[in-house]
């Protein structure tokens, strides 16, 4: 199995027993608990999250003159564009204020880019295509726009008005100079906002622009809440933190995902083979997200916003099973395009020695490569950045390790490239393919600067040391209600020691399943995947790092859990 570095949490057995106390909890939900920081004057807040205390929209500085402009155009007629993006994240943001706007009487025409045709962003070329039918005079970018510099001059010369919404780190700290800004991350002293994916900053604005016209302008209507499930399907598909005001958001928005009052998410949920009066928030990671996202990675991401503004279930079972199919066809790419970079790292990298990988391909697919760097970031643990190579042009895409920002090394690499722009974690690069060797040289020069001490096994986070008999039927009534798992809230993972192996067995050829049975001689049923037999411990016992779950299979339910590691004890 891999070689990975347990860390236990180092919980006070005074906090997990003050959370116990107070929540008659089971002991393992307190150990979770207690990890994530939760105390016991929050557990109300953690179970139940209130839409009460979503915090004052015009706490982000520029909302409120977005606010007014906005109503402004409506009471003069004026055409707004909106100017969105192609994933999940953007499409979702472009739904979402469209809506709002539209109810309040907005004259709205909303334009996503093609990755391919336009690529990626807000930009001079893609403002000029998107105007040149609507005869706009105000623009608002949603999940795009903070490093839009020619863009907004370009606007300004043609007397359009900019408003940026967006979440992604400014590059350098420069900001455009566009009518109003709202983008928490370039306020340090909102902190907690900075979480905010392009879906949820939008969501502000919305809040922001219904309150001011209830205020001021005798306007206002439109149930902002009651769409909270775009706003959610936006959260959980840019993989930001689910804690804080994500998580109320969230947690809100899947309960009106499960109510399937949309066609579109009604559609796209029966075609992926979901239980869907029970959307949970891995349903959008593994299933709803990735077929959104495949139409524009692979084909048109208009049908993607058609699905979700679509009230006729006829019209969405038609977008759904396209999405369905460039999904397919995605699939297969990105496995083929995940095959050949391995190959070229075996052969040209020095894995062993190097603190970041940087490979190229010929016409590799540009709306897979950033799957790919996903996958060789789990595969490698450290920075990768995948180009594709095209008519003297790299496209590429980067993911990071946690203790690697790949902004701070994208700055100190911006002479070379022709615009970059994402997250610390995730950032997006174009240049001429001239400087590739260049730009390579720099990228593993400054990523080994900034890496901090000598390179780590990947580490797993532990919630702490449990036993079976401690998953019991209390433990998984409440498993549920510590949802929405995801990014900043992960399933929980607990240490098990000195298990036997009773059964042992292959799965599907690549995973392994069996039986395992501790001291008190209590067993339960495991999987482990993408863990072959031959990778499991040889030993008589083991420790072993698993979540806990509920199996199902022929009707019958039972606990098990899902090996993430396993060592000898």
């Amino acid at each position: 199995m891999e070689n990975n570095l347990w860390q236990v949490s180092e919980t006070s057995r005074s906090h997990v027993g003050a959370l116990m106390a107070k929540g008659r909890l089971p002991r393992p939900v307190a150990l979770f608990l207690a990890s994530h920081g939760v105390g016991p004057d929050e557990l109300n807040s953690f179970f139940e999250p209130s839409l009460d205390t979503l915090s004052d929209p015009f706490l982000i500085p520029g909302i409120e003159k977005a606010s007014e402009r906005l109503w402004k155009a409506i009471m003069s007629r004026e055409r707004i564009l909106i100017h969105g993006d192609y994933d999940v994240d953007g499409i979702t943001s472009s739904v979402l204020l469209q809506l709002t706007l539209d109810a309040n009487g907005a004259l709205t025409d909303v334009f996503i880019p093609h990755r391919f045709d336009d690529g990626y962003g807000f930009t001079s070329s893609t403002l000029s295509k998107a105007i040149a039918s609507t005869g706009c005079s105000l623009v608002v970018t949603v999940d795009c726009g903070i490093s839009s510099f020619d863009a907004v001059a370009t606007a300004r010369e043609k007397n359009i008005d900019i408003i940026i919404t967006d979440h992604h780190e400014p590059q350098n700290g420069q900001i455009p100079d566009a009518y109003a800004v709202v983008n928490p991350k370039i306020h340090p002293s909102l902190s907690s906002l900075h979480i905010l994916s392009g879906a949820g900053v939008c969501f502000k604005l919305c809040q922001g622009f219904l309150q001011y016209g209830a205020r001021r302008m005798s306007g206002g209507d439109f149930e902002l809440f009651d769409h909270l499930d775009i706003v959610c399907l936006g959260t959980v598909a840019d993989i930001v933190p689910l804690i804080g005001e994500n998580r109320t958001i969230v947690k809100h928005g899947l309960d009106i995902l499960s109510k399937q009052s949309r066609p579109g998410i009604r559609s796209l949920c029966e075609i992926s083979g979901l239980d869907a009066y029970n959307i949970k928030s891995s349903d959008i990671t593994f299933s709803i997200a990735p077929r959104i996202n495949a139409a524009g990675r692979l084909g048109d991401p208009y049908i993607a916003y058609k699905l979700l503004h679509s009230n006729s279930i006829i019209e969405a079972g038609v977008h759904s099973r396209t999405l369905n199919d460039f999904n397919k066809i995605r699939q297969n790419k990105e496995d083929q395009i995940l095959n050949e970079a391995k190959k070229l790292i075996e052969e040209t990298v020095d894995v062993e020695n190097c603190r970041s990988i940087v490979i190229s391909g010929k016409e590799w697919h540009q709306g897979v490569i950033g799957i790919v760097a996903t996958r060789l970031v789990k595969a490698y643990n450290r920075p990768v950045v995948v180009f594709s190579v095209n008519n003297g042009e790299a496209l590429g895409s980067a993911r990071s390790v946690p203790d690697v920002n790949l902004i701070e090394i994208l700055s100190k690499c911006a002479h070379v490239v022709e615009r970059y722009g994402g997250h610390p974690m995730a950032a997006g690069i174009m240049l001429k393919s001239s400087r590739l060797d260049e730009f390579s040289k720099l990228f593993r020069d400054f990523s080994t600067s900034l890496a901090h001490g000598e390179q780590k096994a990947p580490i797993l986070k532990i919630d702490g040391e449990i036993e079976l008999r401690e998953l019991d039927a209390n433990f998984f009534d409440y498993l549920s209600v510590l949802e929405p798992f995801g990014q900043g809230n992960p399933q929980p993972l607990f240490m098990f020691k000195k298990l036997k192996p009773v059964k042992l067995m292959p799965a599907a050829g690549v995973h392994s399943r069996g039986i395992l049975k501790d001291r008190n001689g209590d067993t339960i049923s495991f999987i482990a995947f993408n863990r072959p037999v031959s990778s499991m411990p040889i030993s008589d016992e083991w420790d072993v790092a698993a979540t806990p779950s509920m199996n199902s299979y022929n009707n019958n339910i039972s606990r098990q859990i899902q090996i993430h590691d396993a060592r000898e004890s």
